[in-house]
């Protein structure tokens, strides 16, 4: 400080001027050694500050009125930046690069702008563009680039919470917890209800509700894969005057609660419609899905309700004017004796039918995976052992389409089992292809690191063998071997086993952060 407090630094102008420029004025105010010193003769005090990371050293000089001057855009065609490009090209860039080095600075960055992730975005882009046209610095100015993108994820690493990541990225503060502090008196109910809203509770909640989701569609498809043990042309009931249907069509305590969760999802997903609008809510897939997933469901149990209905009218004319007797004789109304039947018998067209072949593809979507509604009259997905086996082997194309093929005319369900099936082979398919896209791109970008070296150690190389003696002439002026000196020899494969030895440490050099790193 007492230094730069020295009336020579008024103004704030030597502080900013280089040696050379120094030079250029006539001034000799700056004893400049060209042995003595480290660093270009280019570089400013406060350069020279960012490079090395003073903070301290960097707030005096911006105290002072001390800046790092942008360089002019690469094209500018003024006279000053033409007289530098005529003069010294290489010196032109490396200036630019020293310039560049000291902007990307953190100890510049933080301390110079009001938004320090802003202007360190900015930077990071005008950077990656500058690597596309100098290309003598291309790695540099990468390496530059990614700096500036590291600097902004260190601010953000260091925020709390997500009020302080809005208040870096919007400039705004927000003093929220200050206003809860005064909510926690009205108890700890509302404590709770405060507790729940944050962000961090609000994720764990949908995520827990969620898996729980899942969790009761796991049990539900338990519970339908060992209810199914009568034949499809078998029915079972309770007591004699029970119709089949009744059976069938009551719903189980899991699919009452999966119903629950159903509602609560779908009021969930119109509330977010409501609030973001129908056109913003569309723009987002995943919204699609969950809302198609939805649907699926609503429809599903709709119909297994109507299915239900249907069945409880009948079941009650059978109470008020059937007896034993005549149920088991079948003196029943067409209308009416439709649900005494067995399962192969039921038209394609059943709600109760369709219930199931919805439901089985409202699984599908919320798991990714099959989940055979009911146990079908085909032995690839009888069992859970028996579907793991088909889908196996259809990995490799050795299980037939014929697998979804039923008995019985249930064309829906044999649509959907299509329609399912399809969709597995298709994702095998395309997780394959993209397994085998990132081998080859991982292969690809190890040969693209190690290119540069590969191409100048290839042509030393190449340039060595014009050192060796004979061969003068190329083909087909060449007539014989000329008689090689072995002494020369020995020289000329002593260098070529050093360059190649030399080759192979700087791969393995290259290499080693990525092997520490996959440690």
């Amino acid at each position: 400080e007492a230094i730069v407090a020295h009336p020579a630094f008024e103004g704030g102008l030597r502080l900013t001027l280089s040696p050379l420029e120094q030079q250029l004025r006539d001034d000799d105010f700056y004893t400049y050694d060209e042995d003595g010193t480290h660093f270009s003769q280019d570089v400013t005090p406060m350069i020279l500050a960012a490079h090395c990371k003073e903070y301290e050293i960097v707030q005096i000089l911006l105290l002072k009125g001390a800046c790092i001057e942008k360089p002019h855009n690469y094209f500018c065609k003024c006279s000053e930046c033409a007289e530098k490009q005529k003069q010294d090209s290489f010196s032109r860039s490396q200036l630019r690069m020293n310039t560049y080095k000291g902007l990307a600075s953190a100890a510049y960055l933080s301390l110079s702008s009001e938004d320090p992730v802003l202007t360190a975005l900015e930077l990071s882009n005008e950077l990656a563009q500058l690597a596309n046209i100098e290309t003598e610095f291309k790695n540099d100015y990468r390496k530059l680039s990614m700096k500036c993108k590291d600097i902004v994820v260190g601010i953000l690493d260091l925020c709390r919470n997500t009020e302080e990541v809005e208040a870096i990225l919007n400039g705004d503060v927000h003093h929220h917890h200050s206003e809860s502090i005064h909510l926690i008196t009205l108890g700890r109910l509302l404590f709770s209800f405060i507790v729940l809203r944050s962000p961090f509770m609000k994720f764990v909640a949908h995520a827990v509700s969620f898996s729980l989701f899942l969790g009761l569609l796991v049990l539900s498809a338990s519970d339908r894969f060992a209810g199914v043990k009568n034949l499809p042309n078998e029915t079972i009931t309770d007591h004699p005057l029970q119709i089949f249907r009744i059976k069938t069509t009551q719903l189980s305590w899991t699919e009452m609660l999966i119903m629950e969760w159903v509602l609560g999802m779908t009021w969930t997903e119109c509330k977010e419609a409501w609030d973001d609008g129908p056109r913003e809510y569309i723009m987002h897939l995943w919204n699609v899905l969950d809302f198609g997933m939805l649907s699926v469901f609503v429809v599903s149990f709709t119909a297994r309700f109507m299915a239900f209905m249907r069945a409880s009218h009948a079941q009650l004319y059978v109470d008020l004017h059937v007896t034993n007797a005549d149920l088991v004789n079948g003196s029943l109304p067409e209308d009416v004796a439709y649900f005494t039947y067995a399962r192969n018998k039921w038209l394609p067209s059943d709600p109760q039918l369709n219930s199931e072949g919805l439901y089985s593809i409202a699984v599908v979507l919320s798991f990714s995976r099959i989940a055979c509604s009911a146990a079908k009259y085909n032995p690839a997905f009888t069992t859970v052992e028996e579907s793991f086996k088909t889908l196996f082997w259809s990995i490799f194309g050795l299980s037939g389409v014929i697998s979804v093929v039923l008995k019985y005319d249930h064309k829906l369900i044999e649509n959907i089992g299509y329609v399912i099936y399809g969709v597995y082979n298709v994702t095998m398919v395309v997780v394959l292809l993209n397994m085998l896209i990132a081998m080859i791109n991982h292969s690809y970008q190890e040969i693209e690191e190690d290119a540069d070296v590969e191409w100048k150690f290839a042509r030393a190389k190449l340039r060595l063998s014009c050192f060796d003696e004979g061969s003068t002439l190329p083909p087909p002026f060449m007539q014989g071997q000329a008689q090689i000196d072995s002494e020369s020899d020995e020289i000329n494969e002593e260098i070529k086993q050093d360059i190649s030895s030399l080759r192979y440490e700087l791969l393995e050099e290259n290499h080693r952060p990525l092997k520490n790193l996959l440690n």
